[in-house]
């Protein structure tokens, strides 16, 4: 009767041990999976940007505003989104951001940016996204900069609502 008590004693603790192991054996690997898909991404996000245009402040999305403005993030800086089509010759990347005028202005003097005589809508183009106000654009003055036939790259800033919209744009 003893010796029965004690094989399933055993048998359970070794049932319990076993079934530990098995969980923190899938956990790890879990969490292994999570890192090697993350530098993956992060690989191919050297060849291929990413742009989260449904999504803001992802990492990809505050990298590509360091990259395409050309100047750091500050904590005035939020709802990063972004939106790039490489296909075909020509490029084409919006840039939408809630900011200070401070920061619109950093931008402009790193890039040197000479504000418009006229408005101007900067590229026409068919997508549609929230965060890109195609009818408040309109009334803006743009800041641009570019070469003729080569690239043009205009920023739009609505003081009103502290929104900044980006464009860069080849033809």
């Amino acid at each position: 009767m003893y010796n029965s008590i004690y094989v399933l004693i055993i048998l359970t603790c070794s049932f319990t041990a076993c079934n530990r192991i098995k969980e923190e054996a899938i956990d790890v690997a879990m969490k292994t999976e999570q890192k090697v898909k993350a530098k993956s991404t992060d690989a191919l996000d050297q060849v291929f940007p990413k742009f989260d245009a449904y999504t803001p402040d992802t990492k990809f999305n505050k990298k590509r505003f360091v990259e395409y403005l050309g100047v750091e993030l500050s904590a005035a800086v939020k709802d990063i989104y972004c939106y790039g089509d490489f296909l075909g010759i020509d490029y084409k990347v919006l840039i939408s951001f809630t900011c200070d005028s401070t920061t619109v202005q950093r931008i402009i003097t790193r890039k040197k940016m000479e504000i418009t005589a006229d408005e101007d809508v900067g590229l026409n183009f068919s997508e549609e996204f929230p965060w890109w106000n195609k009818e408040r654009i309109k009334i803006l003055k743009p800041y641009k900069y570019g070469k003729e036939d080569q690239f043009w790259e205009y920023i739009w800033y609505d003081k009103a609502n502290k929104k900044a919209y980006f464009e860069a744009f080849s033809l």
